[in-house]
């Protein structure tokens, strides 16, 4: 970057779709699925949630900041 030029920092809000896989016992109920699945979600970290995007469904900026 230029040293003489401004320098901007963009926030925005990024809603991504993410797949991953699990395995439950055959047999399990849909209830307990749904909570093995939103367990699953709540224990991931973000370089996880990066790592198994596969599509990126809307951005929208939230704010723009001079450095």
């Amino acid at each position: 970057m230029n040293p003489y030029d401004d320098h901007y920092i963009v926030e925005m809000e990024v809603v991504a779709k993410v797949s991953v896989g699990f395995s439950v016992p055959s047999g399990t109920s849909p209830q307990a699925v749904e909570e093995r699945a939103g367990n699953l979600v709540d224990e991931m970290t973000t370089n996880e949630l990066i790592e198994n995007i596969h599509d990126v469904v809307g951005v929208e900026v939230r704010g723009v900041e001079q450095e």
